[in-house]
């Protein structure tokens, strides 16, 4: 009776699972398109009158502030703290390998 009882409660307790994690990714699903449509919601309703706002003059400026931000940002850090992160990663890789040799 006791090993009947316990296969019994192990397959509903599988049962269970799977509803659970059938209803999980249903809830992540619902969830995932109602962020999607809460954004939407906020580009349509917030983002975009606050666009038609801007004159031709400001919208000019802005792009041309955001393009050099862009340009020095990805032409000149980026390659600057890569090629430190390359130097420190190969300096650590050295110092590892010779403490290695040695012990």
């Amino acid at each position: 009776m006791c090993v009947s009882v316990s296969i019994a409660y192990k397959y509903v307790i599988t049962i269970v699972a799977r509803f659970l994690s059938m209803g999980a990714l249903f809830a992540n699903e619902i969830i995932c398109i109602l962020q999607f449509t809460g954004i939407g919601v906020c580009l349509l309703y917030w983002f975009l009158p606050e666009l038609d706002v801007l004159s031709y003059k400001s919208d000019q400026n802005w792009s041309l502030i955001y393009s050099i931000t862009f340009g020095a940002d990805f032409f000149i850090c980026q390659p600057f703290f890569g090629l430190a992160s390359y130097f420190a990663a190969i300096s650590y890789l050295n110092a590892r390998s010779t403490i290695s040799f040695i012990s």
